[in-house]
């Protein structure tokens, strides 16, 4: 008996394929990478602006309920400080008791925001009373404001903290 031999061996064939990209499609690919970018990236930094403003906005609107309603609880009177320059207002600052003869202090910082009202620069303390009524004040004397319009503001929106004299509100509106 013969034995036969199978040949199994695979013939590859003369016609070559392309396996990598060209430069051209490279150049392509990274072109609209960088259209895409240019897009997005300004959205993505005026939203996170945008997000800042409200947290910034909501800290103030939330200290001026604290010091509030605190002034109604102890029935004493409690201050805000008023941070400002020429620019504008850009921090505020409080102490409130606690337990014994401790405080905590509150201090919120407005930056890159700069907050401004009418004659803002002549604002330095805004009193709060048990009687939830409420004074703005320079040097210890007194300013008439009713409403008293703060607005924190930015490049692209502002919002409004408005402080009503005879209602008590505080409000916050953009």
């Amino acid at each position: 008996m013969t034995k036969t031999s199978v040949d199994l061996s695979i013939k590859h064939s003369n016609t070559l394929f392309s396996v990598g990209i060209s430069l051209i499609e490279v150049m392509i690919i990274t072109a609209i990478i960088a259209l895409i970018g240019s897009i997005m990236v300004p959205r993505l930094y005026r939203s996170n602006e945008h997000i800042h403003l409200n947290t910034v906005s909501q800290e103030v609107a939330d200290l001026f309920h604290l010091i509030q309603s605190q002034a109604q609880s102890t029935q004493e009177m409690l201050r805000i400080s008023v941070n400002s320059t020429d620019e504008g207002i850009y921090e505020f600052s409080s102490s409130l008791p606690t337990h014994g003869d401790n405080t905590r202090d509150y201090t919120i910082s407005l930056k890159p925001f700069i907050l401004a009202s009418p004659n803002s620069n002549i604002i330095d303390a805004i009193t709060f009373y048990p009687d939830l009524s409420w004074s703005a004040s320079y040097n210890d004397q007194v300013i008439e404001k009713n409403p008293l319009i703060l607005t924190i503001f930015s490049d692209k929106s502002n919002k409004q903290l408005i402080l009503y004299k005879h209602s008590h509100s505080i409000q916050l509106v953009e």
